[in-house]
């Protein structure tokens, strides 16, 4: 770098003229001859030295390297004007340190470091005959512009750093370090205007199964853990050049560019769900999800980037209604479902406001003397203008929406209500059964909620049962176990429901305060066809009554079903057989006709 400043000497060989000429100088200037001694040394040199004129002049200069490295050697310059036109001066800076500090190690002590830095200037100076006479050369210290520089430059650097770390956080989950919503729709965009029609791609969208159960359970801060291994696992499972990326919660998409072949995404599904079916270990305790999966294929299922994930979110949702732990390819028809889905969201949030919801009654009957022995409420939404809603339709909407805690405590109510008019109409007293769901399971003072209802409409407790499943209890166990406790310690009765799908497990009748199981009906719909039904439904009734429990089969739908779970001792039965379930005021004909009629086991028919 050429810089500096130039300094007209006087055009004169005097030394006496040229001294007091430097001294003028509030620079540091001092002059060499053409063999390197010094011949003028002024006194800004002197004040910032510390060295006297009489100790340097005619002494030759070889400043400890300083010299050599700032080539001030009149050789090294020009000896001739036709090339000073090409060099003219030179401008050196030099940080000078250890040795070559001298005695400039302590110019500016409070500087970090304590490292100096001087630059000069060196020009060669002629005579008037144009003879070369020596050199000028002018020295500063500018070890506080250097200090400066070296702020400035650190302070870009932490700005830099700070604007791609707010970058960062603006694109990226905080948690997961994925690409976030934002940043998932940009790439998405890209690739599509990259590609422009004939983009071909996958997008995935991801629901993780049972999380909100961990993470409501477990608490937070496993959940989060959760996700975090939940985000490693579906990394390894994509190639290089993908895109995942966490959607909010527990919902992930993934891109996967210039797959057009379903069978190969497909592939690829299934291998992010079998990833994510290995138990996770969170700290002491081990949690099971599954994940529903959506797929939408570009450009077929839409080439706008918002459209391709409302998509492959219909398609998701599909696959939870499948059973989830699945994927599914998005359809019309799909599309057409996710419209109806968001209606009923929709209506859902006014229904119970509204008194739109009701329950209906199925009856249980005993096989040993067909007398009624209770019933089960079950749930029933009536839209203003679409009718009657199928339960499979809006009670996964309940779950999703938070929306099953507060329709489940009407449910309590209403049921015990119902009970306390029948009673009031001399019809026998029987038990009515609730579903309880893991929400409701974990709310706040549950059993206090609950005696108050009981209370309010002056319902003995023993008439009261309530109905859980066997996933409800495969987390925390502990409080699971503390709050039917305090149920069963209420008189209430807790039955475990759809017995023989989930995890089942004599430790759950062991040490779980159940009075009675019920057979799951997938196992009584070919209980007298199938052989390995017989045998498993024939097991579950000899385990139940040997650990004393009540043993009740659902979904029985004929009478050689009937007879079969009567040889076999099961000891209540409900179904199509013997009612489908009816509104109050059709049970209580019916609960009329049968006090009437004295059935028997196998005449179920009033």
């Amino acid at each position: 770098m050429r810089m500096g400043l130039f300094i007209d000497m006087p055009c004169t060989t005097d030394l006496a003229e040229t001294r007091g000429f430097a001294d003028s100088m509030p620079l540091a200037v001092f002059v060499l001859d053409p063999d390197r001694r010094i011949t003028v040394w002024n006194r800004a040199c002197e004040e910032m030295t510390g060295l006297t004129r009489e100790e340097v002049v005619g002494t030759r200069c070889a400043w400890r390297g300083f010299y050599r490295h700032a080539r001030p050697v009149l050789a090294d310059l020009v000896m001739d004007r036709r090339r000073e036109e090409e060099l003219g001066r030179l401008y050196g800076e030099k940080r000078m340190s250890g040795d070559n500090a001298m005695f400039f190690e302590d110019f500016f002590p409070d500087l970090p470091g304590g490292a100096r830095w001087l630059c000069f200037t060196a020009s060669p100076w002629y005579g008037e005959d144009g003879e070369l006479k020596g050199a000028i050369e002018i020295i500063r210290d500018i070890s506080y512009r250097k200090w400066i520089e070296n702020e400035r430059l650190q302070s870009d650097h932490r700005l830099a750093k700070l604007l791609a770390d707010l970058e960062h956080r603006t694109t990226h989950d905080l948690l997961t370090g994925l690409p976030n919503r934002a940043l998932v729709i940009d790439r998405l965009h890209h690739a599509l205007s990259q590609r422009g029609k004939r983009a071909e791609m996958a997008v995935m969208f991801l629901d993780l199964d049972g999380f909100k159960f961990v993470n409501d359970m477990l608490g937070h801060h496993i959940g989060d853990q959760l996700l975090e291994q939940a985000a490693q696992r579906l990394v390894q499972g994509l190639r290089e050049g993908d895109t995942l990326g966490r959607f909010g919660g527990d919902e992930f998409v993934i891109l996967l560019p210039g797959m057009s072949d379903r069978a190969a995404v497909a592939e690829v599904a299934q291998r992010l769900i079998e990833a994510l079916e290995e138990p996770f270990q969170l700290g002491p305790d081990e949690a099971h999800i599954s994940t529903s999966i959506g797929i939408a294929m570009l450009p077929a299922d839409g080439a706008d980037p918002h459209k391709a994930l409302k998509h492959a979110d219909a398609a998701m949702y599909r696959a939870k209604d499948k059973g989830k732990g699945c994927f599914t390819f998005y359809t019309g028809t799909i599309g057409c479902e996710l419209d109806e889905k968001l209606a009923l969201r929709s209506g859902l949030k006014k229904a119970l406001e509204r008194q739109e919801f009701e329950l209906h009654y199925q009856p249980k009957v005993a096989l040993s003397d067909g007398s009624v022995t209770g019933a089960e409420a079950l749930l029933r939404w009536r839209h203003p203008e679409l009718g009657m809603i199928s339960p499979a339709k809006f009670i996964p909407i309940l779950e999703e929406t938070g929306l099953i805690s507060p329709v489940g405590e009407w449910v309590v109510d209403e049921a015990c209500r119902q009970h306390r008019a029948w009673r009031r109409e001399g019809l026998p007293p029987i038990r009515i059964a609730v579903n309880l769901s893991v929400r409701q399971l974990w709310q706040p003072d549950l059993t206090g909620r609950i005696r108050r209802i009981l209370e309010r409409h002056q319902v003995d407790a023993g008439f009261l049962e309530i109905e859980i499943t066997e996933s409800l209890l495969m987390h925390n166990r502990e409080q699971a176990q503390e709050v039917l406790t305090q149920l069963s310690g209420m008189g209430i009765r807790l039955a475990l429901d759809d017995f023989g799908t989930g995890y089942s497990s004599l430790s759950y009748l062991k040490k779980f305060p159940i009075h009675s199981i019920k057979i799951d009906r997938s196992f009584i719909q070919e209980l007298d066809k199938e052989i390995d039904d017989f045998e498993i439904v024939r097991a579950i009734v000899s385990m139940g009554h040997s650990l004393g429990r009540h043993v009740v089969a659902e979904g029985v739908e004929r009478e050689q079903q009937c007879a079969t779970l009567l040889g076999l001792g099961c000891d209540e039965m409900q179904g199509y057989l013997l009612s489908p379930p009816l509104p109050p005021e059709k049970f209580a004909q019916f609960l009329i006709e049968r006090e009437a009629s004295a059935p028997s086991c196998l005449m179920l028919s009033p």
